[in-house]
């Protein structure tokens, strides 16, 4: 069934590229052909750099502006995740230059899959690295960095630790004079001044907390993410790292759309020019399929891929015209497709519309295509209907 599949698709794809080269001009084929590989180098470019970014920085386990402060082994590390990734993208362009993506589902899954995860994610990363810059650069963020340094680093005394220190000395003087009364007024002082000097103490410990704390926020402001990001938080109630995740998704799957696209279209339009110059047939062998285990040899498929346009003639082509009536069964609704009797051009309308006449739509000439046929196919089929008008017309 796999096979059926895989011819089918082949088959269409051929269609196609016949039906370019006989509608476009050579050099509009070329400059089709050029357009497309143009676009679809700098996709493979782009798939590249944004894989190479994520699974390097991934193996070194550091960020690649940091790359002055590396050891040599994240070095190597890194030169492995790129080369890991040169082998992905390399997969991915052959897959997606061959056309025929659908053919290896299980391929494009994990291919396509880990790269569009691995491109969104760097998307993400650098979004966050950017952020980041944004915020350390923020005028609010440097001067809430320098009261930090202020508030550790400075070593002034408070006023109630100074008078403090002063109270002390005039205790220690009045206990050398013996003066009891002084020492008792001086000591109820010094306990109110060393709770101050400790409330302050705590205040400004507080202070410099709390300081920290707005400075790490600042580190990271998610005010400074792109528009588009803070629209969709609000919009739709998600975080700003869900935000971005969602947006970077939608960007890389859009991207490999478009890849796969681009890959498609200079595959055909490769195939078109050489048909066109004659380089490959514009019809090709009928695909055989070989009868499964169990089954009779009679059973087995055997289905067209592309045939030109078989016209009647005096000579027996009955292997022809049977070849192109299982075109017509395989057409879609709605196709160009030829006659099996005649070989005139004709639009399917629906299903089992696979003659240009039958009785209820006969020829010009009386006839119809499907009688005809058939009645060449089955001579004993031809020899009751011209008993039944021979009945008819005694």
């Amino acid at each position: 069934m796999n096979e059926l599949v895989t011819y089918q698709h082949g088959a269409q794809h051929h269609a196609k590229a016949v039906h370019y080269s006989r509608y476009y001009t050579l050099e509009q084929l070329k400059q089709f052909y050029s357009t497309a590989s143009l676009g679809f180098i700098c996709a493979s470019f782009a798939s590249w750099c944004l894989m190479s970014f994520f699974i390097g920085q991934f193996f070194a386990g550091a960020e690649f502006e940091a790359m002055s402060d590396w050891r040599t082994i994240q070095y190597v590390y890194a030169a492995m995740g790129i080369a890991l990734a040169t082998s992905i993208t390399f997969a991915e362009v052959v897959l997606f230059n061959s056309g025929r993506a659908r053919e290896y589902l299980l391929v494009m899954g994990f291919s396509v899959g880990f790269s569009i995860f691995a491109e969104s994610a760097a998307t993400m990363q650098r979004e966050q690295s950017t952020v980041s810059f944004k915020s350390t650069q923020s005028e609010v963020y440097k001067a809430t960095i320098r009261a930090v340094d202020v508030l550790a680093t400075t070593s002034t005394l408070t006023p109630a630790q100074i008078q403090l220190s002063r109270l002390q000395a005039s205790f220690e003087e009045a206990k050398k004079l013996g003066k009891q009364a002084a020492m008792d007024a001086l000591q109820a002082r010094i306990l109110r001044l060393e709770q101050q000097a400790e409330l302050e103490q705590a205040n400004r410990t507080q202070s410099l907390q709390n300081t920290i704390s707005q400075a790490k926020q600042l580190e990271y402001d998610e005010t400074k993410h792109q528009a588009m990001i803070r629209f969709l938080a609000e919009v739709l109630g998600l975080s700003h790292v869900v935000s971005s995740a969602l947006l970077a998704f939608f960007l890389i799957l859009t991207f490999k759309i478009c890849f796969h696209y681009l890959g498609s279209q200079r595959q055909l339009n490769e195939r078109a020019i050489s048909i066109n110059t004659g380089k490959i047939s514009a019809s090709i062998e009928s695909f055989k399929l070989a009868p499964s285990s169990g089954s009779q040899a009679e059973n087995s498929l055997q289905l067209p891929v592309i045939q030109l346009p078989v016209k009647s003639t005096g000579i027996d082509n009955t292997s022809e015209n049977s070849t192109v009536y299982a075109q017509a069964e395989l057409a879609k609704v709605g196709a160009m497709v030829s006659c099996p009797n005649c070989g005139n051009q004709f639009q399917k309308s629906n299903k089992w519309h696979l003659f240009c006449s039958n009785n209820r739509k006969p020829r010009a000439d009386g006839g119809n295509c499907s009688d005809d046929w058939h009645n060449a196919q089955k001579p004993e089929r031809a020899a009751i209907a011209q008993g039944r008008k021979g009945e008819g017309s005694a």
